[in-house]
């Protein structure tokens, strides 16, 4: 199955995403809207470790890490 990608620039560098694999990775419904302060808080959450997000448990891996930290980064940088 192939995904649809973006390509967004970061910091001055120019990197291609997977549309909705956040989404995806956390099984949030299409009208969920991500807020920066929950995605932070979910970033601290250590590798290995088990969380709760809406009602579903899941455990945290380095991709999952990697996908909430950059949307947590890219959520700050339209706030301005």
């Amino acid at each position: 199955m192939s995904y649809e990608t973006e390509t967004v620039t970061l910091d001055g560098e120019d990197i291609e995403i997977k549309k909705g694999a956040l989404r995806r990775s956390l099984q949030a419904p299409k009208d969920h809207k991500f807020k920066r302060g929950e995605l932070v808080k979910l970033s601290k959450i250590p590798i290995g470790e088990e969380f709760e997000f809406l009602g579903k448990k899941f455990k945290m891996t380095q991709l999952r890490k990697d996908r909430i930290t950059l949307g947590a980064n890219l959520l700050k940088r339209t706030k301005k």
